[in-house]
């Protein structure tokens, strides 16, 4: 704020000009209402209808068109997440599978120790990055800035 200070004193003329030009000028306040909703309040709905004929019809049309829209968006996000959680899974089976077999034949044809360690590897591996990314989850969902949907 010191630079402010230091500014306005070698501009002197600004503070003349700022201090005389609210003078002789009446200030009203300014009220501003903000409505969240989709569609504005009944008695606005009645001005919009008395200086637009047919304007209450257009804003339902587009509110509604507006939540067919949102309606298909989350459809197919939610979509998505289904076709990637199952993915997720079959490869994980699979991967799963693959190294069960390989721990079989590796006891049967090598070392036993070897085997049961991979075996282990394969078995608890996905289980454990299943449990962690649920885990990074809840704690990206409970430290979200956007409010919470009940």
């Amino acid at each position: 704020m010191g630079w402010l200070k230091q500014w306005l004193a070698r501009h002197p003329e600004l503070l003349v000009y700022l201090a005389g030009a609210g003078a002789g000028v009446e200030r009203s306040p300014v009220v501003i209402t903000v409505n969240q909703a989709i569609v504005p309040p009944p008695d606005e709905l009645l001005k919009y209808e008395g200086a637009y004929p047919g304007a209450i019809q257009r804003i339902l049309d587009a509110a509604d068109q507006q939540r067919r829209h949102w309606h298909g968006i989350e459809s197919k996000l939610v979509a998505g997440s289904e076709r990637r959680r199952d993915r997720g899974q079959l490869m994980s089976a699979g991967l799963t599978f693959l190294g069960l077999v390989a721990a079989a034949v590796l006891g049967v044809i090598g070392d036993p120790w070897i085997a049961g360690l991979i075996a282990v590897v394969y078995v608890v591996g996905p289980l454990a990055a299943q449990q962690w990314a649920t885990m990074m989850v809840r704690r990206t969902e409970a430290t979200c800035w956007l409010p919470q949907q009940q």
